[in-house]
C-alpha cells in the first residue's frame, strides 16, 4: 500500500510536519508553554513546552500515520479497497494535526480563546465526510464496522455500511447545530450521538445477521493471515494494557506528606517526590480558597491532581493534591517558589499544617 502510493505518502507526511514550519517561523511570539489539552468549556487546562508542542507533536502523528498505513497495508483485502474510501486513512492524520495545532498556535498567539466556537464544525464536516465514504467501503478488516457479523457475511457489510453511511451522515449534519448550543450541552451533545452513531449500526447488522441464520445462511469467516494474528495480537495487548492503565490511574494513587526533623516530606504516586527543608521556606499558610487553575504538565486524575499548575494569584506553582480536597497549605520559599499541598480531607490537610506550627519548625 505504502510502496504503491508513495506520492500520496510523501504529500500527506509533508502536511502533518507542517505545523513545525509555522511554529518555527512564529518561534519568538510563542510562549514557553503551550495548551496541549482543553477542557469541556473549550479552554486550555493543559499545557506542555513550546519545544515539545511545535516539534514533537507534529513527529508523533507522523509516526501514528504511518503505522495506520502500514496495518492497513496488511490486509490482502484492501488490495481492493475502494479509493475514496481509503483516503481517509491516508488524510485523517494529517487533518488531525493541521486542525490541533492550528488551535494550539491560535490560542497560544491569542488570536483566539476558546475551541468550541468552531470545533462542532470542524467534527460535523468529519463525520459527513465518513458517513459519505461508509458504503463505499469494501468488506475488511481494519476499515468500517468490523465486528464478527458483518465479516462473516459479504451482504450483512454492504447492509450495515450503507445504514451506517446515512447515520454519520444525518449525524455529522446534527454535529454542525450544536454550535448553537450553550458550551455546557456541547460535550453531552456529543457523547449522546456518537454513541447513537455507533450502536445504530451494530444493532442493525445484529439482526441482520439473525435474519439470515432464520433463512438458512451458513457463515464461515476466512482465517486470518500470519500477519494479521500477529497484528490482532498486538492491538489486544496494547488495548489490554492501556485499559488497565486507565483503571490504575483512575481509582489509585494517594498523596503522603510527614513533617521531618530538617524537612517536610511529600510523597506521591505516579510521581517524584520533593523534600523542603525548612530553613528554605519564607512562609506556609492554610487555606480554603486556592484555585488550582491550569495544569502545564504532570498527572491528572479523578482521584489526584499533581504537578505543574499555573493561576492568576500564584503564576506557575507546584501542586500536590486530591481533586476533592477542602483545605490546602500553601508554603513559599525564600527564591519565590510556590507549592500547595491538599491532602484527602480537610482534618487530614490541616492536622498536617498544625504539626508544622505546632512543633515550632515552620514560624
Amino acid at each position: 500500500m505504502i510502496r504503491n502510493n508513495k506520492i500520496k505518502v510523501i504529500i500527506t507526511s509533508v502536511i502533518i510536519l507542517l505545523p513545525i514550519i509555522f511554529g518555527l517561523i512564529f518561534w519568538d511570539k510563542l510562549p514557553s508553554e503551550m495548551p496541549n489539552h482543553w477542557g469541556a468549556d473549550g479552554k486550555p487546562d493543559g499545557y506542555v513546552t513550546k519545544a515539545f508542542s511545535v516539534f514533537c507533536m507534529p513527529l508523533i502523528l507522523l509516526a501514528l500515520h504511518l503505522l495506520c498505513l502500514f496495518i492497513t497495508g496488511m490486509d490482502p483485502r484492501n488490495r481492493n479497497q475502494n479509493k475514496k474510501a481509503l483516503g481517509i486513512v491516508y488524510w485523517i492524520c494529517p487533518m488531525i494535526s493541521v486542525f490541533t495545532s492550528s488551535i494550539s498556535y491560535s490560542i497560544s498567539l491569542g488570536w483566539h480563546d476558546n475551541t468550541l466556537t468552531f470545533l462542532p464544525v470542524i467534527l460535523g464536516i468529519m463525520f459527513m465526510a465518513i458517513g459519505n465514504y461508509m458504503p463505499k467501503c469494501v468488506q475488511n478488516r481494519t476499515l468500517g464496522i468490523k465486528i464478527r457479523s458483518t465479516l462473516e457475511s459479504e451482504a450483512n457489510w454492504n447492509a450495515t455500511h450503507r445504514l451506517a453511511g446515512k447515520v454519520w451522515f444525518f449525524g455529522g449534519i446534527l454535529m454542525l447545530l450544536t454550535a448553537f448550543l450553550p458550551e455546557k450541552l456541547f460535550i453531552p451533545a456529543f457523547l449522546v450521538f456518537i454513541a447513537v452513531m455507533v450502536m445504530i449500526p451494530i444493532i442493525y447488522s445484529l439482526n441482520f445477521r439473525k435474519k439470515e441464520r432464520e433463512a438458512g445462511a451458513v457463515f464461515q469467516m476466512k482465517p486470518y493471515t500470519k500477519m494479521q494474528r500477529i497484528t490482532s495480537i498486538i492491538c489486544i495487548v496494547v488495548a489490554v494494557l492501556a485499559m488497565i492503565f486507565a483503571l490504575v490511574i483512575t481509582f489509585t494513587g494517594n498523596i503522603s506528606a510527614e513533617a521531618k526533623s530538617d524537612h517536610i516530606s511529600i510523597k506521591a504516586d505516579f510521581y517524584v517526590d520533593v523534600d523542603i527543608a525548612y530553613d528554605h521556606i519564607e512562609s506556609i499558610e492554610l487555606r480554603d480558597d486556592v484555585s488550582f487553575g491550569q495544569r502545564i504538565s504532570g498527572i491528572g486524575t479523578p482521584r489526584l491532581l499533581i504537578g505543574r499548575f499555573r493561576n492568576s494569584e500564584f503564576g506557575s506553582y507546584t501542586l500536590y493534591a486530591y481533586t476533592r480536597a477542602e483545605k490546602a497549605i500553601v508554603i513559599t520559599s525564600k527564591s519565590g517558589d510556590v507549592l500547595v499541598v491538599a491532602l484527602k480531607n480537610a482534618d487530614q490537610t490541616e492536622s498536617f499544617y498544625n504539626s508544622l506550627c505546632d512543633g515550632g519548625k515552620v514560624k
